[in-house]
């Protein structure tokens, strides 16, 4: 803990990832927290990733193809099995998905409004910013082969709370794809998978800057959700 008793003095702390922040008495006391200190969650990171990899080998190794296909029609684990939840906002919404033949075709909808639509060669894409108001959303996927899945998602006003110890505060010491990894492995597991697709667009946010955060994208895009 640093404390900064007066106005006329401040103190400037830099962290391994390279950020800085300027302690005075007005954000004091400051608490640092050293990665190592964070019970149960980061420090096992390395082990979740490398575990998952072994364990998921064939899901986590599909590769992302523009040509051929698949025998089999298309489908989304990410939006599978139960109901999945997103919270309101403006965003760049990412997707994956799995089998079918291209070109694929994705129609996202709210209601009757189509607020989405686009042929795609690949098994992934990243919709341009839009304005997710809380309600139920319908995703409609096709491949080449007229074969169409629809999912659903319901947007909601916000996130379960986290823990004390995984709080944007407690964590305040981890660069962000540190902390948004962290965050959402916790929040994946909550109610049996509801949150997989809002802790999968977490991730996806930082994936090229994190290589758990990576390795936590490719499983949570196979419907897979690691265990702490």
């Amino acid at each position: 803990m640093i404390i900064v008793n007066d106005d006329e003095h401040s103190l400037q702390i830099k962290f391994t990832d390279h950020t800085e922040e300027m302690i005075t008495s007005q954000n004091s006391p400051y608490t640092v927290i050293s990665e190592g200190e964070i019970p149960n969650i980061w420090s096992n990171i390395g082990k979740w990733a490398k575990q998952l990899t072994q364990k998921h080998q064939d899901e986590i190794g599909v590769p992302v193809i523009t040509k051929g296909g698949d025998d089999k029609p298309p489908f989304m684990p990410l939006l599978e099995k139960t109901a999945k939840a997103l919270v309101a906002g403006k965003g760049a919404l990412s997707l994956t998905w799995q089998k079918g033949k291209p070109e694929y075709q994705i129609i996202l909808k709210q209601g009757e409004k189509v607020l989405f639509e686009q042929l795609v060669k690949n098994r992934a894409i990243q919709l341009p910013e839009l304005e997710f108001m809380p309600g139920e959303y319908q995703l409609l996927l096709s491949d080449g082969e007229q074969r169409q899945v629809t999912s659903f998602f319901t947007v909601v006003e916000k996130l379960p709370a986290y823990p004390l110890e995984l709080t944007d505060e407690s964590l305040a010491s981890l660069s962000k794809p540190a902390r948004l990894t962290v965050q959402a492995l916790w929040l994946a597991n909550q109610e049996e998978g509801k949150w997989l697709f809002e802790a999968y667009q977490q991730v996806a946010e930082v994936s090229k800057d994190n290589h758990f955060a990576q390795v936590l994208q490719k499983a949570l895009g196979n419907g897979i959700i690691l265990k702490p």
